[in-house]
Formats: structure tokens, sequence, C-alpha cells
């Protein structure tokens, strides 16, 4: 834990004193690069402690009705990003190239819910889809994603997938 602190401290100084102004093109990038990888690690980070939270019970006495909103609350973020987040990382015990990939900084929360989803159907097409993700932009990912949980089924287990992978929520006064 307080390595973690210690980086998140550190990280911190690094964003107070960045003055993008004096960077040259090149090392924007780079930066943007390095930050991009430093926000998927975290929100993997984030998503495979959030079952334990749930486990634990940890979440109990602070007023939330489950776990997935104790953890939106305190991230300030929606439930379904964190449900997501749950979602993918509960079946990457069966999935190590995901699961690498994931713990690596390699693919997005949102990434690797797709692909868990597809590779729950078709385990054979786990390694295409990680290598994938590494070239192609989110939108053709889960495309090709969508595409493999198609082939094989009738319309019918379409239309009930569809159904199934449906959600909505709102909120009154807030």
């Amino acid at each position: 834990m307080f390595e973690l602190e210690s980086l998140g401290v550190q990280l911190e100084g690094v964003v107070a004193g960045l003055d993008p102004s004096v960077l040259d093109g090149e090392v924007a990038v780079g930066l943007s690069d390095a930050f991009d990888r430093i926000e998927r690690l975290a929100a993997a980070g984030k998503a495979l402690v959030a079952a334990r939270v749930e486990e634990t019970g940890a979440w109990r006495g602070s007023g939330a009705r489950d776990a997935v909103g104790f953890l939106a609350a305190r991230a300030r973020c929606s439930r379904a990003r964190v449900r997501d987040g749950m979602a993918a990382t509960a079946r990457l015990g069966s999935m190590p190239v995901v699961d690498r990939a994931l713990r690596a900084g390699e693919l997005t929360i949102d990434g690797a819910a797709d692909i868990a989803a597809a590779v729950a159907e078709h385990p054979e097409v786990e390694a295409e889809l990680v290598s994938l993700a590494g070239t192609a932009t989110a939108r053709q990912l889960k495309d090709r994603c969508v595409q493999i949980l198609a082939e094989g089924e009738g319309a019918e287990e379409q239309h009930r997938r569809a159904r199934a992978e449906r959600s909505a929520s709102s909120s009154v006064g807030r």
C-alpha cells in the first residue's frame, strides 16, 4: 500500500509541475502515451480489487446499497463503469492472455470487457482479440467482438443476448 501512496504523490507532483506550453510535439505525444498507460493500469487495478471489496463486505455501513454503488460514489463515476470492470475481471481466471494484457496496461477495461464476452463464447479467439486490441480502435475491437459473438447464433439467440445486455438507470434530483 505504501508504494501506491508514494507513487500517487509522485504522480501528483509531476502533474502539478507540468507546463505543456514548453513541450515540443514529440515529447507531448510521449507524455500522453505514458499517462494513457498509467490510466489503463490504474483502471485495471481498481477493477481487480473491486470484487474483493464486495466479497469482504468492506462497503457495508457506508450507506450504499451495494458494493458497486459504494465504489462508484468513491470514484465519482457511474455504476455501469464499476459493474463493467467487475464483470470483465471476474472472467480473467479462465482467460490468461486477457489477464496478462490487462495487468500490463495493454487493454482498457472496456476492451477487456468486450474481449471477455467474446472469449467466454469462443475461447479460441482470445489471442487474436488481444493482439487486435493493440492495433485497432476501440470501435473496431468492439465490432470484431460483436461479430464473433454473432457467429453461429441464430436470430433468436442474438435477440436474447441483446436483451440480456441492455440496462438503464435514472437519477432524479441530483
